[in-house]
């Protein structure tokens, strides 16, 4: 796995600004999301970070955005859920909290609680996210 770690440093006096750090081309907690200048923390010179706030996205960026996240909701649900459930069926029928033949549906009530989890979570997150970036343009 290869991991990328682009540092933005500021023009005027070298210090970084931020980081973001990808791994095999994936940007860790991705987004496009946010402001468009900081000040640098060292000097205050105001500094690109060639991302946007919400409202500034066209409508195929905000497409884009949504449908990034249902694509990793997904894929978050099938593999951190289907194995903390087979885990958790593992466990179960190993310290024989459930007999063999309810091993099935507890799979089933496990990864769909952990699913609803996990969709919690995104979806908080991405809203979380879309509201501080609306709220940075037009603060209340």
């Amino acid at each position: 796995m290869q991991t990328i770690v682009d540092v933005l440093l500021c023009p005027d006096c070298g210090s970084q600004v931020l980081h973001t750090v990808s791994y095999n081309g994936f940007r860790a907690a991705s987004t496009s999301i946010g402001p468009p200048r900081v000040p640098c923390p060292s000097c205050s010179v105001p500094v690109s970070t060639g991302l946007k706030e919400w409202d500034e996205h066209h409508f195929l960026e905000k497409v884009r955005f949504v449908l990034s996240r249902l694509f990793w909701l997904m894929v978050g649900s099938v593999v951190v859920a289907g194995a903390g459930a087979m885990v958790l069926k593992l466990f179960a029928l190993e310290f024989v909290w459930i007999d063999e033949r309810d091993g099935d549906p507890f799979f089933w009530v496990c990864f769909s609680i952990g699913a609803v989890i996990i969709t919690a979570m995104v979806l908080r997150n991405s809203l979380r996210e879309v509201n501080e970036s609306r709220s940075r343009i037009s603060p209340s």
